[in-house]
């Protein structure tokens, strides 16, 4: 079977055609992609938000909470002091551990602050290797993360120092809570 002149020009265009939708099929499928793992890395993000707002972190939470609740007489009292100073602020933190401590049938804080940081540590993680969505991490736990380590970090760096190792080690290395 031969090809005429005006067949060759219309299979050249059909092939045209092939390759185009070809490309454009291509293009779409890498789109999908992109966008599937997009979804992937928010969903990741959202399990930890999750867990925050869930059982065993929110009782953790909670608890580091109650430190606080009512003393602001005492935080102002230590800022007229001497001012915020990191001394002045572990000092503070470890008399409230110590004065929540001493309440029957309560959770030993640095408990509370072991669980509250291996949690942000393995979030940041996730974020730092993008597993999770950065966006939604930092949005949604920035603030949190870096005010959990101003509160804590010399009881965080005293367990480490103990035998946690590695703990808080993320918190201290991300760069939203660096000084």
């Amino acid at each position: 079977m031969r090809i005429r002149r005006g067949e060759s020009i219309w299979l050249t265009a059909l092939q045209f055609a092939a390759h185009v939708c070809a490309i454009i099929a291509l293009i779409m499928v890498f789109v999908q992609m992109k966008t599937d793992a997009k979804n992937r890395k928010v969903e990741a993000a959202l399990s930890y938000v999750q867990q925050f707002n869930g059982e065993p972190m929110s009782n953790h939470w909670q608890n580091l909470e109650s430190i606080w609740a009512g003393q602001q007489s005492a935080l102002i009292a230590t800022n007229q002091s001497d001012g915020l100073t990191r001394s002045n602020i572990d000092r503070l933190v470890n008399f409230l551990i110590a004065r929540h401590d001493e309440k029957p049938g309560v959770t030993p804080a640095r408990a509370s602050i072991r669980q509250s940081t291996q949690f942000f540590d393995h979030m940041l993680i996730c974020s730092r290797k993008a597993i999770c969505d950065v966006e939604v991490i930092e949005e949604y736990f920035g603030p949190t993360i870096c005010e959990f380590w101003r509160n804590y970090q010399t009881v965080i760096i005293e367990m480490r120092k103990a035998g946690t190792i590695g703990l808080g080690v993320e918190i201290e290395r991300h760069e939203r809570c660096k000084p």
